[in-house]
């Protein structure tokens, strides 16, 4: 289980993301401008890395993040949004279905705003709040994430309290998929 948490950092995870990355870059909404322009931006933050620190400032700036911490980051934060490995059931309607298997979480004190802010990109710390309503801005989503938690008791069924360690009797938000 912990050698799956750090998937991404594992030699096959950094050729599977550089493959994914380039695949992308290349396929995904990519017209010929586009990839032309990818391709300049690239050699432009990497040249202003270069030049601003030299090989240390591009090697930490940008090969770190880009290879290591952000797919780090998300793949923690996909792991930890939904319910993972439960039984689907087809008769759900979308919210019925979003509410069994999405996943709210709870992040206290420090280490929850580490989590929070760092881990989660935008709107992925209120992720089940986030497909209850889709079309509402990120900034938006802590006050309706608290309404939710007031008013539908659906919302907290399946609540968790951090990412690794749960606290007042709840499950962390990794410790159902860690038990499957």
């Amino acid at each position: 289980f912990g050698w799956a948490l750090l998937y991404p950092v594992t030699p096959r995870g950094l050729v599977d993301n550089v493959r994914g990355n380039l695949r992308d870059a290349v396929h995904e909404n990519a017209g010929a401008g586009v990839v032309a322009l990818r391709i300049a931006v690239t050699v432009g933050f990497v040249a202003l890395f270069l030049v601003l620190g030299g090989w240390q400032g591009w090697l930490v700036g940008h090969v770190l993040p880009v290879f290591a911490v952000y797919p780090l980051f998300a793949w923690w934060s996909l792991l930890s949004k939904h319910r993972w490995h439960t039984h689907y059931d087809e008769t759900l309607d979308r919210k019925n279905h979003d509410f069994e298997h999405g996943r709210a979480t709870d992040f206290d004190g420090v280490a929850g705003m580490v989590q929070r802010y760092l881990l989660f990109p935008m709107s992925d710390a209120y992720h089940l709040a986030h497909h209850m309503y889709p079309f509402v801005r990120s900034e938006y989503m802590p006050s309706i994430d608290h309404q939710l938690k007031i008013q539908e008791p659906r919302y907290t069924k399946y609540i968790s309290r951090g990412m690794l360690f749960g606290s007042e009797g709840q499950p962390a938000a990794l410790s159902e998929l860690y038990h499957r």
